[in-house]
């Protein structure tokens, strides 16, 4: 069976397209605390990280496939455009979690 991981994941709503076509959830990493109560109930078997910055340091199950649905507001043009300044830029940090569990296809998307 094909799997997945969600990064930035919100409450799992990103990841049902991928449920849909088959894959089965090996993690989550979302920062807000109520978001991450949401995704433990929505898929029990599925380990829940809380923050991307540090991920790289727990054991991450490698999956066929990563979604990074990463914060737009450093790049947003209604946003402040603090780019690499913004704490939420986390491309980097998305970047080192993909060299590290090397998936298949990743699936990303941001403003541009």
């Amino acid at each position: 069976m094909k799997t997945f991981g969600s990064v930035c994941s919100g409450v799992g709503i990103g990841d049902f397209g991928l449920l849909m076509a088959g894959l089965k959830p090996l993690y989550f990493c979302e920062i807000n605390p109520y978001r991450r109560k949401i995704l433990a109930l929505r898929y029990p078997e599925a380990k829940v990280f809380k923050d991307l910055k540090t991920i790289h340091e727990k054991k991450i199950p490698k999956t066929n496939v990563l979604l990074g649905t990463l914060p737009c507001q450093p790049y947003s043009k209604l946003g402040k455009r603090k780019g690499q300044e913004d704490p939420r830029h986390l491309w980097p940090d998305f970047f080192a979690l993909v060299k590290k569990t090397k998936p298949e296809l990743i699936i990303t998307e941001n403003v541009p």
